[in-house]
């Protein structure tokens, strides 16, 4: 069994939400393969936090991931690089 492998961790604030953005690069998963998880990542870091899940260059315009030096495939459900990106997005504001 291949696990994917933490690439790099951000911190962003997201329409005034505090969110924390996983990438991970997964050569043998796919999108679907995120997509079951999708809830066991939201309950895993607690109650008032979302997971969003998405390949990294369906999220990235084509100018910005050239200029990054991605490189993503034209191939529907596999991630240029094999690169997906975890969300987890708090469903409190900073005002809060």
């Amino acid at each position: 069994r291949s696990a994917p492998i933490l690439q790099k961790i951000q911190e962003v604030t997201d329409d005034g939400k505090y969110c924390l953005v996983l990438e991970f690069e997964a050569k043998s998963l796919e999108l679907s393969d995120f997509e079951k998880r999708q809830a066991k990542f939201t309950s895993f870091f607690g109650p008032g936090i979302k997971a969003e899940i998405g390949e990294l260059c369906s999220l990235l315009s084509n100018t910005l991931y050239q200029s990054l030096s991605y490189h993503c495939s034209d191939d529907p459900g596999k991630g240029g690089d094999d690169l997906y990106e975890v969300r987890l997005i708090s469903e409190t504001t900073e005002e809060e």
